[in-house]
């Protein structure tokens, strides 16, 4: 059975839905004859389908990126290789070693300058410790990746 202590909030808040009900007939907001539940949503046909409507993506605004672009083959027609006792290593070939070295990795990420790296020379420097020689091409490159 229901414990009597509630019988007075039960009592108050039958009490206030009655006020708001006679406030809401009052000020015209529900009709006393409108029906307490809504009508039956139509049944769809089971052979009938909604078309779905068109997916429209945004175009980007933005121009597209620019790469760097290296000089023509013509202007170096065979790409330096490592000289001496030297050797290119990292993930992206970034790194001059000397050969004597054991395989180093790098942090494998990548920079636009590494693309140009192919067009200078991997070699003894005057201190006798490997390093890039930096060509015409690779100025090249590198100011056309900026």
């Amino acid at each position: 059975m229901f414990p009597t202590k509630f019988f007075p909030l039960l009592f108050l808040s039958v009490i206030s839905l009655l006020l708001v009900m006679f406030l809401f007939i009052r000020t015209g907001l529900i009709s006393p004859s409108a029906p307490l539940v809504s009508p039956p949503l139509p049944t769809p046909s089971p052979f009938s389908f909604p078309s779905p409507s068109p997916v429209v993506f945004p175009t980007p605004s933005l121009p597209p990126p620019s790469l760097p672009v290296p000089p023509s083959p013509a202007a170096s027609p065979s790409l330096p290789q490592p000289r001496g006792n030297c050797k290119t290593g990292g993930c992206s070939g970034e790194l001059c070693l000397s050969a004597a070295s054991p395989d180093v990795a790098s942090i494998c990420i990548w920079k636009e300058e590494y693309a140009c790296l192919k067009y200078s020379v991997c070699e003894p420097q005057s201190d006798g410790k490997c390093g890039w020689t930096k060509t015409p091409a690779y100025s090249s490159c590198l100011n056309n990746s900026r």
